[in-house]
């Protein structure tokens, strides 16, 4: 069985730091994982991306990031916040078919890494199954990656408050109605990390039908079993493996989840030797929306 991680980045950014960490947990269970991004921070040679270091990688680079920020312009007055329109044409459904994996799991794909429409071509020659584990709320809105009180994700997106927008078909309307068309019958399993994140994938539009299983960032069992007291994170990870033993479903996320317990970097480890120093630091857990 093979697995392919689809993230932005391998090391800059928290997002990228759990990705990589659940591709490395892959690996030391001895399942045969990779990983292909946009930017690579990381000498490691099971990853598959640029590095930026060349001219033309720069210019690519450039060019990725001026074309995903394009449509934002025309809002003078959007708020800070990111907000991915997901309009550049990459070249990544090549790349997957080309590593060929029988199972495909995203995380953090926004900045320039794929279109919404990619997801179905990653099934043009054979079956995949598609694993989205969510680390922000981007997957299913339309754009932003924090909607802060607008719950317009539940239905369609449009007057985007993050876009100070008050047009009902704006951009946050157009980027979901092609999430829609683009993932319309297509099998995705989404893998929240948080019960919070997985309430508000089930009340969205996009994922509510889908399939939603919560498997927490990947974890060094082994180092939090030699606390001698029982710390919350040996509990979760007790109650991860009693879940995964018993009661988890079939097809990939058993894998997955048992991955979560091997010997992945904790966030209270020192920067591996191979992750260069250009990361930054990860914001906090965001809170949850209010309804209004």
């Amino acid at each position: 069985m093979k697995v392919l991680h689809l993230s932005t980045a391998d090391a800059n950014g928290g997002a990228a730091r759990g990705a990589y960490w659940m591709h490395k947990a892959l690996c030391n269970a001895g399942v045969d994982s990779h990983m292909l991004v946009a930017d690579k921070f990381t000498n490691d040679p099971t990853v598959t991306g640029s590095t930026g270091i060349t001219g033309f990688q720069k210019v690519q680079k450039g060019i990725r990031q001026t074309v995903e920020y394009w449509p934002l312009k025309r809002y003078k007055h959007k708020k800070p916040g990111a907000f991915s329109p997901a309009i550049y044409p990459s070249n990544i459904a090549a790349q997957v078919e080309a590593i060929d994996p029988d199972i495909i799991n995203l995380h953090w794909v926004a900045g320039g890494l794929l279109r919404p429409q990619d997801l179905r071509r990653f099934q043009r020659t054979r079956h995949r199954d598609l694993v989205w584990t969510l680390r922000d709320m981007w997957p299913f809105t339309g754009g932003c990656h924090y909607s802060g009180d607008c719950i317009a994700y539940q239905t369609s997106c449009g007057q985007c408050p993050a876009l100070s927008s008050d047009q009902r078909n704006d951009l946050s309307r157009q980027v979901w109605q092609r999430k829609q068309a683009a993932w319309k019958d297509l099998n995705i399993t989404v893998v929240p990390l948080s019960q919070w994140l997985a309430d508000c994938a089930r009340q969205s539009q996009l994922f509510g039908h889908h399939q939603i299983h919560v498997i927490p960032n990947a974890i060094d069992a082994e180092n939090i079993g030699r606390s001698t007291r029982r710390s919350p994170a040996t509990s979760l990870a007790s109650q991860i493996t009693k879940n995964s033993s018993s009661s988890e479903p079939s097809g990939p996320l058993p894998t997955l989840a048992k991955a979560s317990l091997t010997s992945a970097p904790p966030s209270n480890t020192s920067r591996p030797n191979h992750i260069t120093t250009r990361s930054k630091p990860s914001s906090s857990a965001l809170p949850p929306p209010k309804k209004t």
